[in-house]
């Protein structure tokens, strides 16, 4: 009976720890929501910001005027978009990346050719 007893006193400590464990999880499963959350709710804030304060595309009006060389497409005033989201040397990386991958060179592959005994025959 004592066998028993004990078998049953370390179950319940086990089931305390689980629970317990459990309850902490929970907790800090919570607390890294509420973390996303707020950097989520942060991050659409300063876009719609940047994205208030952003001056739309060219028309196709100053765009043409631009092709026909009637405007000084280098006096650029600021957009109000802010700084890059990727910077120059990021894309000269991604760009170097491409065309090491266009450089690379796979085998061919040559159609089957059927011998002349096994072409169907026609009756």
């Amino acid at each position: 009976m004592a066998d028993q007893t004990v078998h049953s006193e370390d179950a319940k400590a086990r089931a305390e720890a689980l629970a317990k464990a459990r309850v902490e999880a929970q907790a800090a499963a919570n607390k890294r929501l509420d973390e996303d959350d707020k950097a989520r709710v942060e991050r659409n804030a300063e876009a719609e910001k940047r994205r208030t304060q952003a001056k739309p595309t060219p028309t196709q009006r100053e765009a043409d005027l631009a092709k026909l060389g009637l405007l000084d497409i280098d006096s650029k005033e600021d957009d109000g978009s802010g700084p890059e989201v990727m910077p120059a040397h990021v894309r000269r990386a991604a760009v170097a990346d491409e065309e090491a991958v266009q450089r690379y060179k796979t085998r061919e592959a040559k159609p089957e050719t059927r011998p002349a005994e096994a072409k169907p025959k026609v009756i």
